[in-house]
């Protein structure tokens, strides 16, 4: 895909790697109404998960960023950047309050099975349809528990409010508190003023039947419930402090693994929060008795086909049933990162909320990076979306360490292809990983930077989400000043003058704007257009981008896994074997105005360096050329400095 943006300092080349919400409020009495009935307890120290920082980060703005004339050997003539991001880290502007382990009561929630998994093992249109009425059913009672943090308020904030970041985790081991494993990142945005609750989602790990993670969409929804609750009577012990000081027109999502496939369902449905009642839950009760052994009560009134004594029951409990669309006015969701986000259901829709998607490249849990199909079924949405889309390729990442609990490295070498012996190993000489305290500290710039970027409307960090500035020196590994090679930065805003695509059956011969395309130099069935396709069923038996001109080109999901290349987007494939091979397009006499610069992406098939120049003809026959790799090293598949 060929774009031109508009006020956006960018070039950009980088890798091309469900359902219905919470339920009804039958009981007579409104859970919502009056004070939260809750607790809000002060964690203690032990408690505390931290991490060493790579290096000693400086609590004070950046004075004088580097640039080309103050650091002339760092730049070359032709770079991009031209200065340094502010950091996440500059002077705090409150103190940030102590981890409170919160607790907010019950929620009832349900999943929905893997229909994709289920559909490639081609069951009937009528078993599909059975076990979805099955899983309809299939609920289960949470407890809305996890950590908060949020800025110490004084007497000079006595009118203001804050805005709020929600991080949910994914799927772990269910004894670890996976939940407190983001504190990193909730100290560094409190103490910048943002109120930020770790949610609890161990019990949906533990009953594990939630593919699709529709179920952490609800209980990520049913906590924003309860917290617009709190605003507005207080309640739920110490947290009463923060009655009448949360703002809802500005809140932040971060969701990590399965958590990201939760947020990401979490946007899509914001409108749409229908779902469990009471006689759905009754059915559950009776169909599956030992998942409400914590209660007893519960089979006794649902047997006895006893509603009111079973919703009266569920008061007494604090347990409640979310709100729904026709009571809650949607909520105003800024912006939202995923980190190593699984997409079991290709979720699309995911419109009108600014998003990133962060991929670790080396991610041995979500191996096959479910999260560049999220960027791209959903950067061509609706024609009403006005939100930007972003794709964060952390090279040297893996997919655990982003959470201080789960310490174990997931890259596991399940073959002898050299690439991953030498880039993903963490032990091999010549490895490109990222350690635990590397991989962090760029983590919290990328993921603090891009909420309070959207969220707080902090302008200090739109030189890099424009694609203009490098990271801060202070995220770089050990002596490094720069290290822009380990971030490949994607991104797509919503203004922008699209060139080509390659889904129609002519993108070869003529680009949207209309103009003639030339190719010179590539080998004979060299040039193949390819359709982007939406979902795993395609996907797994055969791709439409696949090529049997080149054999690394795979049909098949095996020879994929064993190093082939199984494309999704759609895009043009070009061989060649002599140099100077070009791509031409004739622009049928665009004008540049408003517009400032060129972005495209580009995979390499096979672990080999390339180069690419990139030329500009006005129409008086002026050329203007840049060289690709004084903007990336994305034409190469390990990261290096120039």
């Amino acid at each position: 895909m060929l774009s031109c943006y508009k006020n956006i300092k960018l070039f950009t080349l980088s890798l091309i790697s469900c359902a219905v919400l919470v339920g009804c409020n039958t009981d007579n009495k409104d859970s919502y109404k009056g004070p939260v009935q809750g607790t809000a307890k002060v964690e203690k120290a032990a408690g505390m998960v931290t991490f060493t920082e790579s290096k000693k980060i400086q609590a004070t703005k950046i004075s004088n960023p580097l640039s080309p004339e103050t650091s002339p050997s760092i730049f070359g003539e032709d770079q991009r950047f031209l200065s340094q991001s502010a950091d996440v880290t500059e002077t705090p502007l409150y103190t940030y309050s102590p981890a409170y382990e919160y607790d907010f009561g019950g929620l009832v929630v349900n999943g929905k099975p893997d229909l994709l998994g289920l559909q490639a093992k081609k069951l009937s249109e009528r078993v599909l349809k059975k076990l979805s009425d099955i899983q309809k059913n299939n609920l289960h009672i949470i407890s809305m528990h996890g950590r908060l943090r949020h800025p110490q308020i004084t007497t000079k904030d006595q009118n203001k409010k804050f805005p709020i970041i929600l991080l949910l985790h994914g799927m772990h081991t269910a004894n670890d508190p996976s939940y407190k494993g983001y504190d990193y990142l909730a100290t560094n945005l409190a103490e910048q003023g943002y109120v930020v609750l770790s949610i609890d989602a161990n019990e949906i790990n533990g009953f594990n039947t939630d593919e699709s993670s529709q179920s952490r969409a609800q209980l990520l929804l049913g906590t924003l419930d309860k917290l617009v609750q709190l605003d507005e009577f207080g309640g739920a012990g110490a947290l009463t402090a923060l009655k009448g000081k949360l703002d809802f027109n500005r809140i932040g999502l971060m969701g990590h693994s399965r958590g990201g496939q939760g947020v990401n369902l979490a946007i899509k449905f914001n409108t749409q929060r229908i779902g469990n009642d009471v006689t759905g839950l009754m059915k559950s009760i009776l169909t599956r008795p030992k998942a409400f052994e914590k209660y007893p009560e519960l089979l006794i009134y649902a047997k006895l086909n006893q509603q009111d004594k079973l919703a009266s029951f569920l008061s007494s409990k604090n347990i409640n049933f979310a709100k729904t669309t026709d009571s809650v006015q949607p909520y105003n969701f800024k912006a939202a990162i995923t980190i190593g986000s699984t997409d079991f259901d290709q979720i699309k829709g995911i419109t009108n909320v600014p998003t990133a998607t962060l991929l670790p490249s080396c991610d041995g849990d979500v191996k096959d990076l479910h999260a560049a199909f999220s960027f791209d079924n959903n950067r061509f949405s609706l024609t009403y979306d006005t939100a930007a889309k972003y794709q964060i390729l952390v090279r040297g990442a893996n997919h655990n360490f982003y959470n201080t609990v789960w310490l174990d490295d997931d890259y596991n070498l399940e073959n002898n292809d050299v690439l991953s012996q030498t880039y993903c190993s963490s032990t091999h000489p010549k490895s490109k990983r990222q350690n635990q305290d590397e991989q962090r500290n760029m983590g919290r710039f990328l993921i603090n930077s891009f909420l309070r970027f959207y969220v707080g409307d902090e302008q200090q960090f739109k030189t890099y989400w424009n694609g203009a500035a490098q990271l801060p020196s202070s995220v770089c590994a050990k002596d490094d000043k720069t290290c822009d090679e380990r971030v490949l930065l994607s991104v797509q805003k919503q203004d922008s003058k699209i060139i080509q695509r390659f889904e129609s059956s002519n993108a070869t011969a003529i680009n949207l704007l209309g103009g003639f395309n030339r190719f010179e130099g590539f080998n004979l069935n060299g040039i193949i257009a390819c359709k982007s396709f939406l979902g795993f069923k395609d996907a797994n038996l055969r791709s439409k981008c696949s090529s049997s001109t080149a054999p690394f080109y795979s049909k098949i999901e095996k020879q994929t896994e064993e190093g082939g290349l199984v494309s999704f987007a759609d895009q043009l494939h070009l061989f060649w074997s002599q140099p100077n091979a070009s791509y031409q397009l004739d622009l049928a006499q665009l004008s540049t105005l408003g517009y400032d610069s060129l972005s495209f992406r580009v995979a390499l098939p096979q672990n080999v360096g390339q180069e690419i120049y990139v030329e500009l003809t006005d129409l008086e026959g002026k050329t203007v050329r840049v060289t690709a790799s004084d903007f990336t090293d994305a034409l190469y598949t390990i990261p290096r400095k120039k």
